[in-house]
């Protein structure tokens, strides 16, 4: 093989096995679809439909959720690369949305919405890990809306995550885990839940202080959580894919 060949095949291999883990990864899930390692509880709501995207070389992610339940009026979120988020501080962005404003916190790790206060989790309170709000920098929102639809409560989210997924932790996570942020690939871990009666106990006039949550208050509270769920990459990720592996085989061919 000639030199000139060989130096373009390798300039092509990087990109490509970069790509590999490429692309748009699109999660979708409809009621009573299984959750493997998860599952549901409806009691703000019945959770019909959830959709969600990772653009990994843009940084975009989107978030779908329908309730059928126009009284549902907020969800928290925390997303992993795999794994159920639940449990693991250090690693991951939680994410408040209660129809107003959105203000993304680290995750401590607790079992409940401490992280917005407690940013290490310790009860002791006063030290949140504050990476973004849409009232001090709205610049990572392209879209976010709280609507209705036949009865059916609609939150939907698109979001510029670079920054949250370069974000250094206030807290790492004990046991060395990296900061991961808001991000997934070939398999998604979601610890998300859904909030009813949250206008009655707090209103945007009350419930921020500078642009930050200073109460989450709710009457009632369901969840959806999974591990290790496979998503669908796009075609233009498989294709990717499919383009490394034919010049892995016309490279052996011409060896």
């Amino acid at each position: 093989m000639r030199l000139s060949r060989v130096i373009l095949a390798a300039a092509a291999v990087l990109p490509l096995a970069q790509a590999a883990n490429a692309g748009v990864f699109n999660f979708d899930w409809n009621a009573p679809d299984p959750l493997p390692g998860g599952g549901v509880s409806n009691a703000a709501g019945t959770i019909k439909s959830v959709h969600g995207s990772y653009d990994s070389t843009s940084q975009v992610l989107t978030w779908d959720v329908r309730v059928e339940n126009n009284t549902t009026d907020a969800i928290t979120l925390v997303l992993s690369g795999g794994p159920n988020p639940k449990s693991n501080p250090g690693q991951f962005a939680h994410f408040f949305y209660d129809g107003s404003a959105l203000t993304v916190y680290g995750y401590n790790g607790k079992n409940n919405t401490s992280s917005w206060w407690d940013g290490n989790g310790d009860g002791s309170g006063g030290d949140p890990d504050r990476i973004a709000s849409s009232l001090v920098d709205p610049g990572f929102v392209m879209e976010l809306s709280k609507g209705e639809d036949a009865g059916d409560r609609l939150f939907h989210m698109k979001l510029d995550v670079s920054g949250i997924n370069a974000h250094m932790p206030l807290f790492e996570d004990p046991d060395g885990e990296p900061w991961e942020g808001a991000q997934f690939a070939e398999k998604v871990g979601i610890w998300m839940h859904t909030f009813d009666g949250t206008p009655w106990h707090q209103s945007s006039s009350t419930a921020y202080e500078n642009g930050w949550l200073k109460k989450w208050a709710f009457k009632k509270e369901g969840w959806m959580d999974t591990e290790n769920s496979m998503t669908t990459p796009t075609p233009g990720a498989l294709a990717l894919a499919g383009m490394g592996g034919v010049l892995a085989m016309r490279r052996r061919r011409n060896a």
